[in-house]
């Protein structure tokens, strides 16, 4: 009888908390979207217990926590590395480096309590049996198993079977009787779903582009939905990074300025919002006027110097009365290369003496001119050189012929031909007429002002424009002369008449 008593006594007086089954339950080992240093373990008690002076420590010595307080019945107790901000929204119980964290070719973790016995192991040492590091889903267990799921983070784990490939080869052990986690009796409560795997429409602000300041930018974006439709309600927002806004699925802008630019396109539906960002590279306008021929027969040459191809569509070509000539849509330039307009086309007036012709970006601003006040024989054209225009050989849609770098040529009238050093891709050749003056320009400096940025190529005695001009008032004042004269004789006459009467 007493030794049934003293059995009796014994069973009484050893702890409750020796049945408790505490297990570890979930491996963040990946980090997470945010940081692949933002490791934390999770351990599940099936009843209550108190795991001060508990560790939990790798095998390699790597890692060794000391652990405190306590697991309520059917609870969680969460260890987060370095700070409380590994997992958002979600208290820590306990905060602790984790020396030099948990390898992500795998690890032998080891639950022990105060006696030092082992409670729980998790022998990973070959290789994680679950987790994900690309998509950050963390290593469960779910039964007997582990299987890879969306974080859960003092919270029931995923009750899923493991996809194919991802349970667990027995490497994981534990020395526990394991359970499955039970659902919280809360029907308030959620699962933890880290930011990152929350649904959220997409955005596309399309692709990445390159034009010259001036040329007009088409940006055209699109949304969709959580599973892939379209959203045709959603509000479009574009900042293009230099404090202009505009609103739309598609826009179109113009950079006034060369500069490398993000352009953010934000969506926002309903409560839901988001964005992508798109860079445009704008470099300088590399597109001029490099020759023109007057007269209704002639043509405007434009030349793309550059190495990109430039987007026309909405420039003008303005001639010296204000008439203005629209590029139409889908005129593009390719790099290096020359394209031709002709007058009967533009309807641009260009006389052979005192004419303008300007290359006008879509907003009205010029990006090139020509501007010329000599007389242009039958047969020439006009290019720019360095110090202004000048006459040479027409060449439509070609680059111009090479001549010496500088020459000065006496013609066999009063004139000069001037051929200047022209830029690296071409050379002009100025060729001279036989009989006029080749090349005039005037050298009045009221008159030259009106060249712009050209400066005074060659100053001759007496210009045409010069000699047209005194022409014009000579012949005025005969006109005036003889109109006086005649009044007076028509008096005379009349005179004697009424006198012979």
């Amino acid at each position: 009888m007493k030794s049934k008593l003293c059995v009796v006594v014994f069973l009484l007086c050893v702890p409750f908390t020796t049945f408790a089954s505490v297990e570890i339950s979930e491996i963040a080992w990946m980090g997470t979207a945010d940081s692949s240093t933002n490791e934390w373990v999770e351990l599940h008690a099936t009843s209550g217990i108190d795991i001060t002076g508990w560790t939990l420590e790798t095998t390699d010595g790597g890692l060794h926590i000391a652990l405190s307080g306590s697991i309520a019945p059917g609870g969680y107790y969460l260890i987060e590395r370095t700070d409380d901000t590994t997992v958002p929204g979600i208290a820590a119980d306990l905060v602790v480096p984790f020396g030099s964290g948990l390898a992500n070719s795998g690890e032998a973790l080891v639950l022990k309590d105060t006696s030092g016995s082992v409670v729980d192991e998790v022998n990973a040492s070959g290789g994680w049996p679950a987790g994900d590091n690309t998509t950050k889903e963390t290593m469960q267990r779910s039964g007997s198993s582990w299987v890879t799921a969306v974080a859960t983070p003092k919270a029931s784990n995923t009750t899923a079977e493991a996809p194919k490939g991802q349970e667990s080869s027995g490497t994981a052990t534990s020395t526990t009787v394991s359970t499955e986690k039970k659902a919280s009796s809360d029907s308030s409560w959620q699962p933890y779903v880290p930011p990152e795997k929350l649904p959220r429409i997409k955005v596309f602000a399309g692709d990445d582009q390159r034009v010259v300041a001036g040329e007009e930018l088409r940006m055209e974006g699109s949304a969709l939905g959580f599973v892939g439709e379209p959203l045709p309600d959603a509000r479009y927002i574009w900042n293009f990074g230099n404090s202009i806004v505009k609103e739309g699925r598609s826009v179109r802008y113009i950079y006034p300025f060369p500069g490398t630019y993000t352009v953010r396109l934000s969506v926002a539906s309903g409560e839901h919002a988001a964005f992508d960002d798109a860079i445009v590279r704008v470099g300088r306008n590399s597109a001029i006027i490099s020759e023109v021929m007057p007269r209704l027969s002639g043509w405007v040459e434009l030349h793309n110097k550059g190495a990109e191809s430039i987007n026309l569509s909405g420039w003008m070509l303005q001639d010296t009365s204000g008439n203005k000539f629209i590029l139409p849509e889908g005129t593009r330039i390719a790099p290096q290369s020359f394209i031709v307009f002709e007058n009967i086309v533009t309807k641009t007036a260009l006389l052979d003496v005192l004419g303008t012709i300007a290359l006008l970006y879509p907003n009205g601003m010029q990006a090139d001119t020509v501007t010329y006040a000599f007389s242009v024989p039958e047969g020439m054209s006009i290019v720019q050189g360095e110090s202004g225009p000048l006459l040479a050989r027409p060449t439509p849609g070609e680059a111009d012929d090479v001549v010496t770098k500088t020459a000065v040529k006496k013609s066999k009238g009063a004139g000069i031909v001037l051929a200047v050093q022209p830029d690296e891709s071409t050379r002009r050749e100025v060729l001279a007429s036989d009989s006029a003056i080749a090349t005039e320009v005037i050298a009045d400096s009221a008159q030259a002002q009106n060249l712009g940025q050209y400066e005074t190529a060659a100053a001759l005695p007496q210009p045409i424009a010069q000699r047209v001009l005194e022409n014009n008032i000579f012949w005025f004042v005969l006109s005036i002369v003889l109109g006086i004269v005649a009044g007076v004789l028509l008096l005379l006459a009349r005179r004697r008449f009424v006198q012979s009467s």
